[in-house]
């Protein structure tokens, strides 16, 4: 018995009904895929600190000349070029500072970018013997800044060989620097226990380097003092504010009573901080020394004043984010 042309017809499109369907749950399932992995290359961009997502960070010419008779290193910035600057910010409340790092010691300029238009030179001397030339470098980090609050950073290494110290260079920004190794300066701190009263006595003694936090380029720093036991808060203090200085001398101590069984168990957590007259004051960097110590020299420091107990032990420490 044979089919008639209706029969047939409605097969026909019954065949390509099922294969339309086919398809198109293929071509859904394709999209979805190819959503997918770029959602997922979007969330992992996302994830990375804003200078790391962008190519080109920009340039810095620059002039280097090495004094022979005084072993001195004058460097000076010519021009800043090509910063980028991520979309995610205003560019209108961006600043751009640069800090130079040469053997351990820290320089910090004033703003070289407002609203990515102004650039301003700055100039420094280092103190290098011809000896050290061979293994020493000037590391150039250049600071984003958004309400004086690092945002991220890059930086570009200058090695010190003979035939780079005199005349003129240009060297690109590259190697994302992480917000958390941002320098903030450095500050010296003493302890002292005393056995027999059983005193304990911190001293802020100063700070050095610290990075500016107001528009004119000033700081109006202060510390805040806390103490724990066992993670418990049982002494605060800060000092008094210094105006208008990136290296204030508090030369402040404080005393309290210490058990010495407890010392080991001491955590000295100091906060230094810029001055508002409303609100809490901004945070500039801290440290903290024993048992909750994120650094050798913090645990050091401790130790060393329970081993020499009755000298007073002082000592420089990096201030961190």
């Amino acid at each position: 018995m044979g089919l008639n042309n209706e029969a047939i017809f409605g097969i026909c499109a019954g065949v390509f009904a099922l294969f339309s369907c086919i398809l198109f749950t293929l071509v859904c399932i394709c999209f979805r895929c190819c959503r997918r992995t770029q959602n997922s290359k979007s969330k992992d961009d996302e994830k990375l600190p804003l200078f790391q997502r962008q190519r080109r960070h920009g340039s810095l010419s620059y002039e280097i000349h090495y004094d022979y008779n005084t072993a001195r290193i004058s460097f000076g910035t010519l021009d800043l070029k090509n910063i980028t600057v991520p979309k995610a910010l205003d560019k209108h409340k961006v600043i751009i500072s640069m800090t130079i790092v040469h053997s351990g010691e820290s320089w910090e300029s004033g703003p070289l970018f407002r609203e990515s238009r102004m650039f301003v030179t700055c100039d420094h001397k280092f103190y290098c013997p011809m000896e050290h030339l061979a293994n020493n470098q000037i590391r150039l980090v250049l600071h984003l800044k958004k309400n004086f609050e690092d945002i991220c950073a890059s930086q570009c290494l200058i090695p010190l060989d003979e035939e780079m110290l005199r005349g003129e260079f240009t060297r690109d920004f590259s190697n994302y620097v992480p917000k958390k190794n941002a320098y903030r300066g450095e500050i010296s701190i003493l302890l002292r226990y005393q056995p027999p009263k059983r005193n304990f006595t911190i001293g802020i003694v100063e700070c050095k380097n610290l990075p500016q936090m107001d528009f004119d380029g000033s700081t109006n720093p202060y510390a805040k003092l806390e103490v724990k036991q066992n993670g418990r808060l049982f002494f605060k203090q800060k000092t008094k504010v210094m105006k208008r200085t990136h290296n204030p001398y508090f030369n402040q101590t404080f005393k309290l009573k210490i058990h010495p069984n407890k010392l080991q168990s001491l955590s000295i957590a100091i906060k230094i901080k810029e001055h508002e007259n409303v609100g809490p004051g901004k945070p500039i960097g801290r440290v903290v020394i024993g048992a909750d110590s994120q650094s050798d020299s913090g645990e050091k420091h401790l130790d060393d004043m329970i081993l020499f107990s009755g000298k007073a032990i002082t000592m420089w420490h990096s201030l961190l984010p």
